[in-house]
């Protein structure tokens, strides 16, 4: 981040020329409210700019109130459909904290909300839960994931983006 703004893309390309860009707006500590406003707008380039996807991943941040936390999150959906109404959104279903269950509420709350907004929806919580090693293995702390379960995070949010393609018939 620099300057808090967000306009410095990383390109990611393959040999076929097709090229992918990303900004990554995530600050540590911080909840959905953090990326609105000015913020928001210069990402969008005063509404210029209109990403490919969005994917919005908050929750661990702003506390266990769950009016709280969907208020944060149904304003930011709102406030990125103003600014880039044709890009689809996808919320991320937060992982669980070890020490309680306070992250699972949040879930269901960001699940409700991507359903009444029309919004994509991955339960990397819900994943973690399955996971085969007691939750423990997957942490750094109570909340963040060490590079196991980062790589568990990752390859769910990749199959997410899968597909196979088929040709007609």
């Amino acid at each position: 981040i620099e300057n808090n703004n967000y306009n410095m893309a990383i390109d990611v390309k393959n040999g076929n020329g097709a090229t992918l860009s990303i900004w990554n707006a995530a600050i540590a500590g911080s909840t959905a409210s953090r990326f609105s406003g000015d913020r928001l707008l210069k990402a969008f380039n005063n509404g210029e700019f209109e990403p490919d996807l969005v994917l919005v991943s908050y929750g661990h941040n702003g506390g266990n109130q769950i009016e709280r936390q969907y208020s944060m999150h149904s304003n930011l959906v709102g406030t990125i459909s103003r600014y880039a109404p044709f890009s689809p959104i996808v919320l991320i279903g937060q992982n669980p904290v070890l020490n309680d269950n306070s992250m699972a509420e949040k879930v269901n709350a960001f699940k409700a909300l991507a359903k009444q907004t029309g919004c994509g929806f991955i339960d990397v919580h819900a994943m973690f839960k399955s996971l085969p090693l007691p939750m423990s293995q997957y942490y750094l702390d109570n909340v963040h994931p060490n590079e196991l379960g980062s790589s568990a995070w990752a390859e769910l949010v990749y199959s997410a983006f899968s597909f196979a393609h088929t040709e007609p018939s």
